[in-house]
């Protein structure tokens, strides 16, 4: 780092122009790592990239902060001063590319806040310098993960060449121009989320098999493979599906359907570890994909709200207070534990999507039509069979009135 008293190469302009470039490279991962977790198949790194995306995804909104600070605009998308650097993004997002992007874009990232916090004035920009150590400080951990990979050198090779005909990160660049369109990312989409060997999917027309009481450890077990495989890692995938497919969303959403991915991370391994720890194993029990394909079924982003957020994590505050409790009276602590801190984060998860589809469809009747339709398109339910958790539920953002139709609801359907 220069002298205190010496400025460095770079004033503002060219900062918030270095900085774009970053920003950039950031949401176009965020992107690209949407749409490729559901298509890894293995466990272990999907999960991995669920918690890059997030780190991602915070970064770029430091980031975007500081750019605000510096030239009062604040971009929504990728919007790099280098504008060859879109073409790389581009490329990088036509099909999962884990080598163009863990050993060839972010190491440029890195390399690029290292310049900078070396030849910066780190009093004139010491906001800078202290997000851009955050960064490194990410980034490092993450490349230390994939240099355990085994990712494809050739493919690396080629990206390295595209990313040197782009100028590299800040290539020759110069500020976009006023009035240029927007160059979204759009990553290419799969059909059905891909699992690794370990894992069978439930035959057509087969059940789960029958559960044993939570007294017994193959009970637990049982109750924190089907979270995991059937909840927690779909949450993951559907939430990164929806940050690649509407790249148009604004910049909050795609922030919070981040924080959310993070969220489903931790339960994942929450429950991964605590049903190794009772004897379980990965696999033990069957997978489906019910809740990828009733959400991938909603042509609009209002439509993917009220079926993951509104209805399965809603129905989700019921069924895991319900084990919370269950767990607490046959004596198992820890993972009671577990699902109060899971139920904790569903309600942010719920507020959230009830937020987002108030924004999206203001009118409350067009909502409620839209709400019913998808019960009868998907039959699905707003409520499922657990009783109601009124608290969760209020704390989330239902009305006293949603939820009085909620119970009287609940208890038609149980009187059938």
């Amino acid at each position: 780092m220069i002298a205190r008293t010496r400025m460095g190469p770079w004033g503002v302009e060219a900062t918030a122009a270095r900085l774009a470039d970053i920003h950039g490279a950031l949401l176009g991962s965020v992107a690209c790592l949407g749409a490729w977790i559901a298509a890894i198949p293995q466990y272990e790194i999907k999960l991995a990239m669920a918690y890059h995306l997030y780190d991602h995804a915070h970064l770029a909104d430091l980031i975007g902060r500081r750019i605000y600070d510096l030239t009062a605009e604040r971009p929504q998308v990728p919007s790099p001063a280098n504008r060859a650097l879109m073409g790389f993004l581009h490329e990088l997002a036509a099909a999962p590319n884990l080598a163009g992007l863990y050993q060839v874009l972010l190491p440029a990232v890195m390399e690029s806040c290292r310049e900078h916090m070396e030849k910066t004035n780190p009093v004139a920009d010491e906001p800078t310098v202290r997000i851009l150590y955050q960064v490194m400080e990410a980034l490092e951990g993450q490349l230390v993960f994939a240099a355990r990979l085994h990712l494809d050198k050739q493919e690396a090779k080629r990206m390295q060449l595209y990313l040197a005909e782009a100028g590299g990160l800040h290539g020759e660049g110069g500020a976009a121009a006023a009035g240029d369109t927007v160059d979204y990312v759009r990553p290419a989409l799969i059909e059905k989320p891909a699992r690794d060997s370990r894992f069978q999917e439930l035959p057509p027309g087969k059940k789960m098999p029958k559960a044993k009481p939570l007294e017994t450890p193959e009970g637990r077990v049982r109750l924190l493979h089907i979270a995991l495989i059937n909840l927690e890692i779909p949450a993951i995938e559907v939430c990164g599906r929806m940050i690649a497919e509407f790249p148009e969303a604004p910049w909050e959403l795609k922030l919070d359907l981040a924080t959310q991915i993070w969220d489903e991370a931790r339960h994942a391994e929450m429950c991964a570890d605590r049903l190794v720890e009772l004897g379980g194993t990965l696999g033990q029990y069957p997978y489906h994909h019910k809740v990828w394909e009733h959400s991938v079924a909603g042509a609009t982003l209002a439509e993917r709200f009220i079926t993951t957020q509104r209805i399965h994590e809603g129905n989700g505050l019921d069924q895991t207070l319900l084990a919370r409790d269950a767990l607490a009276a046959v004596g198992d602590e820890a993972t009671s534990q577990i699902m109060d801190y899971i139920m904790a984060d569903e309600v942010l998860h719920v507020r959230s999507g009830i937020k987002w589809v108030e924004r999206l469809v203001p009118s409350a009747a067009e909502r409620d039509a839209l709400l019913r339709q998808i019960e009868e398109r998907l039959g699905i339910a707003a409520v499922a069979g657990p009783p109601l958790n009124r608290d969760g539920r209020r704390r989330a953002g239902f009305s006293e009135i949603e939820l009085d139709w909620l119970t009287s609801m609940r208890d038609r359907r149980g009187e059938r």
